[in-house]
This record gives C-alpha cells, sequence and structure tokens, in this order.
C-alpha cells in the first residue's frame, strides 16, 4: 500500500470515527459542503500540477497558523514533491472525487473522499481537516 502524507495533519485522531447508517428518506450518499470541495480541488489540482508555490499560496491564505507552521519546516516541500510523483502521473488524465463524508475530531471538521483516478487500479482517501474554518491538515493515502 502507498501512504503518501501531502502535509502534516496536527491533530492525530485518537477514536475511530462511528459511521453514520442513513435512517429512510436520507440519501446513502452524502453531498460534499461547496467550501471544503472546492478547497479540496485546488488542492488535490496543485499536487497533481506539482505546482508547489500554488499549493503554498492556498494554505497561507485558507490555512491556520499550525499549517503555515508546517509549511515553514524544512522538508515540506520535499514531501509536497514525493506526493505529486506519486498521484500526477495517476490523475492527469482525469479522476473522479467521491465524498464519503464528514465528521468532527478534536474541535476540527474533517472531510474525506476517495480520489479514483483515471489512469490505475489505485485509490486514495483525501482528508481535509478544518479548524475554526481554516485549513489545519490535508493528506492522502
Amino acid at each position: 500500500m502507498v501512504f503518501v502524507a501531502l502535509l502534516f495533519h496536527m491533530v492525530s485522531p485518537r477514536q475511530s470515527p462511528r459511521p453514520e447508517i442513513p435512517s429512510a428518506g436520507q440519501s446513502a450518499v452524502p453531498e460534499a459542503p461547496a467550501r471544503p470541495l472546492s478547497l479540496c480541488k485546488t488542492l488535490l489540482q496543485a499536487a497533481i500540477d506539482g505546482d508547489y508555490k500554488g499549493f503554498r499560496s492556498e494554505c497561507f491564505k485558507e490555512g491556520d497558523s499550525d499549517m503555515k507552521l508546517a509549511l515553514a519546516q524544512a522538508g515540506a516541500k520535499e514531501a509536497f514533491q514525493r506526493a505529486s510523483e506519486t498521484i500526477a502521473p495517476l490523475c492527469r488524465e482525469g479522476y473522479e472525487l467521491q465524498f464519503l463524508g464528514s465528521m468532527t475530531q478534536e474541535g476540527s471538521d474533517i472531510y474525506l473522499w476517495k480520489l479514483i483516478p483515471a489512469a490505475g487500479k489505485n485509490q486514495f482517501l483525501v482528508r481535509l481537516s478544518l479548524k475554526n474554518g481554516k485549513i489545519s491538515g490535508f493528506f492522502f493515502q
């Protein structure tokens, strides 16, 4: 299994989320909120394009202080490049992003997607964390 941490998630999970079971009349496929979806697509596209400058710019514009601190650490650019090299060849021909759901964890709103590249059999889990409306983490595995 390929594991690539695109950026650093400052909050480590301590408990497993409980899956929501749709009740009668509820859709089994949740719909992603507009802002998290837009942020996810922007960050993901920067990774596919290998655009560290664009990724960093978006994270500084929309990120919290922990995200900005993580980007200032040595090795952040290299981690981004490794992630980009993993995902870019699989997603350049296109991809599907399926929203899986959201949860709250240690004060952060966590949004999860399944990334299905047009090329390749591997799929990835994409996780975007927002704390007080600001990006606090973004990674895929």
